[in-house]
């Protein structure tokens, strides 16, 4: 599942980082005309709080020549995977469903062990 939230923010703090790189330093106002922004717009996008249009990010990165691929994060960066929760040794844990799913593949069936208990009971007689 795809955290928006966190692609945003990782995003904005790589414009922030480009554009505090440049020598001299480029302000946000600069930024702002540059893009055709606002600097209060550069300012929510650096922190994540607004999201930047195709065009705009496009035109970023011909401004400092670089590919757009240089800033986007990575999937893994952004792509949290549902959650389920494990119980090992009698301790819960949140974990991957991926990975919970395989762990409960790796545990007996339910009753497996009551069912081993009576054979050997009934063995010893």
């Amino acid at each position: 599942m795809l955290d928006d939230k966190k692609l945003y923010a990782l995003l904005g703090e790589r414009i922030k980082r480009l554009r505090r790189m440049q020598s001299p330093e480029m302000n946000q106002q600069k930024l702002g005309q540059v893009l055709g922004l606002t600097r209060t717009s550069i300012t929510n996008i650096e922190r994540g709080k607004q999201k930047l249009t195709v065009d705009a990010l496009y035109k970023l990165c011909e401004t400092f020549s670089v590919e757009v691929a240089a800033l986007m994060p990575t999937l893994g960066d952004v792509v949290v995977l549902p959650a389920k929760q494990v119980v090992v040794g009698g301790q819960s844990f949140e974990v991957p469903a991926k990975t919970a799913d395989y762990m409960n593949t790796l545990r007996p069936p339910v009753g497996a062990h009551a069912n081993k208990s009576r054979k050997q009971v009934n063995n010893a007689k």
